[in-house]
């Protein structure tokens, strides 16, 4: 009998909470679907699961109807907080697996149902408010920094020194992103009138 075929699959998803209004939900489906595609164009081109990955969450990043990136949702004070991270497993030779382990933030697991040992090494960041592409960022701790997270100043000073280009944070604002941010202010403060 012949050896199982691995199939690749790419799955991603437009955010967590509320639908949103119905009026926007055919867009979200189009801009989804166009992320979707823009992935798998990465894999066809035999770019790595990695590529295809932060492609296509830099693609709903980009898109002001989802909480990411430029739409993000405001916090409290109106302002933008974004969140990314990253993880990628990778097979280890059995050879280097003889080796010491590395030191940092790669950790060596062993699935015991196949024996497989795989390497895992991770990104992320927090409270970023000058970057296009948080995920971009994340992705970047992970490969050219000893560190698993950077948060805030921290991580937009790395993001310079990796030649990740910085905007305003204002432009990371929408007015759709205003405009929720009003409403929640509006219900919160008929909320602590009430209470």
């Amino acid at each position: 009998m012949g050896r199982a075929r691995n199939r690749t699959a790419l799955l991603a998803h437009g955010g967590a909470g509320s639908a949103g209004p119905g009026a926007e939900r055919a867009e979200r489906r189009r801009a989804m679907l166009a992320a979707m595609r823009l992935g798998a164009r990465i894999l066809r081109a035999n770019g790595s699961a990695l590529e295809a990955v932060v492609g296509t969450v830099a693609a709903l990043e980009d898109h002001p109807l989802f909480n990411a990136g430029y739409g993000s949702l405001l916090n409290s004070q109106g302002n933008v907080e974004m969140d990314a991270s990253v993880m990628f497993a990778e097979p280890v030779d059995p050879a280097a697996a003889l080796r010491p382990a590395s030191r940092g933030k790669r950790s060596g697991h062993t699935d015991h149902s196949n024996g497989f040992d795989y390497t895992v090494s991770a990104g992320a960041v927090a409270a970023v408010s000058r970057v296009r592409n948080p995920i971009v960022l994340a992705r970047a701790v992970m490969e050219h920094s000893p560190h698993i997270l950077m948060a805030g100043a921290g991580a937009e000073s790395f993001a310079r020194r990796a030649g990740i280009r910085l905007v305003r944070p204002e432009e990371m604002v929408t007015e759709r992103a205003r405009e929720r941010w009003r409403a929640r202010k509006q219900q919160s403060g008929m909320l602590e009138a009430e209470g």
